[in-house]
C-alpha cells in the first residue's frame, strides 16, 4: 500500500510507503478490522496506552528500523541519543537545516509533510480526499466558519517519519484556542473512504490575526496513536516560530484562510487538483498573498503599456488609483457598489480607493470545487 507523492525537488511523482501498512490495511480494510477498530483502535484510552509503552527505555529498538526504512537524514538533528521511541519522535531540529521564507508575501509550510490545497465551496464544502467535509463540521463554530466560505483549506499531513514539531505561518496575534474532543482515525488516504478523520478525531484550533495573511484558523488533528497534541500557550507569534509538536503516529495541520487572501504555487495546485499530495519541508513558500500578484501585474502593465494578462476576460479598466482584478484572485462574480471604499479583503484593492464601476466581476477558478 503506497500513496503518490510529488517531490518538488525531483519534479516527479513517487510512490511513498505508509507507516504501518499492513495494520492499517486490516484495520480499514476487512470487517473484523473494522469493529477491533471501533473497539479498540480508535480510542483514545488505547493511544494513551501506547504512549506509554513508547516513552520506556524498551521501545528505543524501534527507532533505528524507522531510521532505515524511510532513509531519515539524521544529520539534521543535532541531539543523537534518545532515552525511549517517544524521545525520538519528539526530537527537535537544527534550525539551519529548515530555512524560513523571509518575504512577507510568502505563505510557508507549517510543517514537514505532504500538503494539498483546496477551495471552500460557497456552502463551505471542502472536497479532501474521498471525502467531503464542512468547514461548520471541522471548527463546530458556524459563525467563525462562514467567514471561510469560498476560501483556502491546505492540508498538511505528517507521516509517523516525519519531524512532528510545526510552526506559525506568519507574525501575528492569538485571538482564540479551542479543543474538541474526539476518536483518533487514520489521516492516512486509506482511512478517508469509510471515516471522516479531520471532523471526527480529537482536534485543536487556533484563530490568529496574522500580519499579512488576515484572520486564520489553524487546525491540528490528532490521529491513531497520537498521544497527545502539545501547543505552545502563546498570545503573540513569529513567522517560523515553533507552534507546538505531535506526540507518536501521523497527524494532521489544517490550515484556512479566507477568500482572496492568497495564490497557492502552481504546481501545489496542479497536483492537488489530481488528488496528488506534494512533499514539502517546514519554512518552505508554498503560495503568495493576492496583493503580492496585483503589484505584479501593476508592475507589467506598466511595462508593457497595457493590460495585465491576469484581467479576466470582459473586465473594465479599474479607476486609475486602483488595481486590475483578474483570475484566481476571489470568489464568482463578486460584486462591489459604486461609491463605496473597497475594505473587502476579497477583492483586495487598496484601502481608501473608490470602484469607478456600478460593478466588477471575479473569477476564483484557483482549485476544482
Amino acid at each position: 500500500m503506497s500513496v503518490k507523492v510529488y517531490d518538488r525537488k525531483r519534479g516527479a511523482v513517487y510512490d511513498e510507503p505508509q507507516y504501518g501498512e499492513r495494520r492499517l490495511h486490516l484495520l480499514y480494510e476487512t470487517a473484523f478490522g473494522r469493529l477491533l477498530l471501533g473497539a479498540v483502535f480508535a480510542r483514545p484510552w488505547y493511544s494513551g496506552l501506547n504512549a506509554i509503552l513508547n516513552k520506556s527505555r524498551y521501545s528505543v529498538r524501534k527507532i533505528q528500523p524507522l531510521v532505515d526504512r524511510f532513509d531519515i537524514d539524521m544529520s539534521d538533528y543535532p541531539e543523537q541519543s534518545y532515552t525511549s521511541y517517544d524521545s525520538f519522535v519528539t526530537r527537535k531540529i537544527d534550525p539551519a537545516r529548515r530555512p524560513i521564507a523571509s518575504h512577507p508575501d510568502a505563505l510557508i509550510a507549517v510543517a514537514d509533510s505532504r500538503v494539498l490545497a483546496y477551495s471552500v465551496s460557497h456552502d463551505g464544502r471542502i472536497p479532501v480526499k474521498q471525502s467531503s467535509y464542512t468547514v461548520t463540521e471541522l471548527l463546530r463554530d458556524p459563525e467563525l466558519a462562514a467567514a471561510y466560505n469560498e476560501g483556502t483549506c491546505l492540508v498538511f499531513r505528517l507521516g509517523t517519519e516525519d519531524y512532528h514539531r510545526y510552526c506559525f505561518a506568519d507574525d501575528g496575534e492569538v485571538i482564540r484556542t479551542k479543543s474538541i474532543n474526539g476518536v483518533l482515525h487514520s489521516v492516512q488516504p486509506i482511512s478517508s473512504t469509510r471515516y471522516k478523520a479531520f471532523s471526527e478525531n480529537h482536534r485543536e484550533y487556533t484563530v490568529i490575526e496574522t500580519a499579512n495573511f488576515g484572520t486564520v484558523v489553524t487546525v491540528e488533528v490528532g490521529a491513531i496513536l497520537v498521544g497527545k497534541i502539545h501547543n505552545h500557550d502563546v498570545t503573540s507569534c513569529r513567522r517560523g516560530q515553533e507552534k507546538g509538536y505531535f506526540s507518536l503516529g501521523g497527524s494532521a495541520i489544517l490550515f484556512l484562510l479566507k477568500p482572496g487572501t492568497v495564490k497557492i504555487d502552481s504546481d501545489i495546485a496542479e497536483h492537488s487538483r489530481k488528488q496528488i499530495e506534494t512533499k514539502v519541508r517546514l519554512g518552505e513558500k508554498v503560495g503568495e498573498k493576492v496583493q503580492a500578484q496585483l503589484r505584479s501585474a501593476r508592475r507589467a502593465r506598466r511595462a508593457s503599456g497595457g493590460h495585465s494578462s491576469l484581467v479576466g476576460a470582459g473586465a473594465e479598466p479599474a479607476h486609475e488609483h486602483g488595481d486590475d482584478v483578474g483570475r484566481d484572485l476571489g470568489p464568482p462574480r463578486h460584486e462591489v457598489q459604486e461609491g463605496r471604499p473597497v475594505e473587502d479583503e476579497q477583492v483586495r484593492i487598496y484601502r481608501g480607493h473608490y470602484v469607478s464601476r456600478a460593478r466588477r466581476w471575479v473569477e476564483h477558478r484557483q482549485f476544482p470545487e
